[in-house]
């Protein structure tokens, strides 16, 4: 019986120390360890203005107790609130202990990223990138009253500074389109295109030889980010994206435009214009967190293409010729960043 006791014991250490990491998409209510209270937008539902503060408050309230996590490319979380859209942010992107911490909308910007990091038995840390500062329930592990702010300090180890995320409700946010899942797509100054075999799309000039007069191809040989691989995303009124590069220009299906092409479209930086369908593309999540890019133009999946002209530079060239998203070639990593 004692041998059964311990096996059990370990069994529910075990479960309890390597808690879950919040998943995307799903709603959390954010509860501290010290009060078990839970952060709340101030003033409820109808809360819905930049600069409000976050405090802790008894986990009976609507949907401005409910925040879901947005995982970045860089792995660290957006925390956004249900009933406004906004981020907890921490207030003037400021460094200093004792700050608070309100919703703002979503810029992408340092004060609005966060770590969260494993501290066992099913509690976390929640860190701010510009400030490497825990967030804090203000007045210390006796604060335990409704209505007390939430604000940014050095980490003490105090339960003040560990939470849980219990879920909100089954309900979910959909995970595929990139407009609403990944919104901090819009709000990076750039975004780079990465391909299965860990090349990124870049801006090559006169790597391809071409029957109309296009200086320049989308190639992957770019082992890192440079000028020639930063786009900008710009977000079109009918949701879908364009890409412009380094050249002023926006990456655009080019049908026949290639020598002796296998495939007939291929995407050129040459267009003037997002408003243009050959310009625009719609940009989906898989389930393995890479996403899909399928051209509103040619009704086909942008993808790598191996050998698909004799006349390039370089073997690998992007193209539109992928009739769905299910092989590696035709799956991409998107980076968000700040230049």
């Amino acid at each position: 019986m004692k041998a059964m006791y311990v096996i059990i014991l370990s069994c529910v250490i075990s479960v309890t120390m390597y808690a879950q990491m919040p998943t995307p998409g799903v709603y959390y209510r954010i509860i501290a360890k010290h009060s078990g209270k839970a952060l709340d937008v101030r003033g409820g539902t109808s809360a819905v203005d930049n600069g409000i503060a976050i405090q802790q408050y008894d986990p009976i309230g609507g949907d401005n107790q409910a925040f879901r996590f947005e995982r970045q490319p860089n792995g660290l979380y957006m925390i956004i609130a249900k009933h406004s859209g906004k981020a907890l942010d921490i207030t003037s992107a400021s460094m200093q202990n004792g700050t608070p911490v309100i919703q703002y909308a979503i810029h992408g910007g340092d004060n609005q990223l966060f770590r969260i990091v494993n501290q066992g038995n099913g509690y976390f840390r929640i860190i701010n990138k510009r400030s490497n500062k825990g967030l804090d329930i203000s007045g210390g592990s006796e604060a335990k009253n409704n209505g007390i702010p939430l604000i940014q300090w050095d980490a003490t180890g105090g339960d003040n500074q560990l939470f849980t995320f219990t879920e909100y409700s089954s309900i979910t946010q959909p995970t595929t389109n990139i407009s609403r899942n990944l919104m901090s797509f819009e709000y990076y100054q750039f975004v780079a295109l990465k391909s299965d075999i860990n090349k990124y799309a870049c801006m090559c000039n006169s790597c391809q030889k071409t029957v109309t007069p296009v200086e320049y191809s989308a190639f992957l040989h770019c082992d890192t980010r440079s000028d020639i691989t930063n786009l900008r995303a710009v977000k079109l009124p009918n949701g879908n994206f364009a890409f412009m590069a380094s050249n002023n220009k926006f990456l655009a299906v080019c049908n026949g435009c290639v020598s002796n092409g296998t495939v007939p479209n291929f995407l050129m930086f040459h267009e003037t214009s997002p408003n243009q369908p050959w310009a625009q593309f719609e940009v989906k999540e898989l389930q393995n967190g890479k996403y899909s890019i399928y051209s509103i133009h040619s009704k086909l999946f942008v993808a790598r293409c191996n050998g698909c002209s004799p006349t390039a530079t370089y073997p690998n060239q992007v193209t539109a010729h992928a009739n769905n998203a299910n092989e590696d070639w035709a799956q991409w990593t998107i980076e968000g960043f700040q230049k």
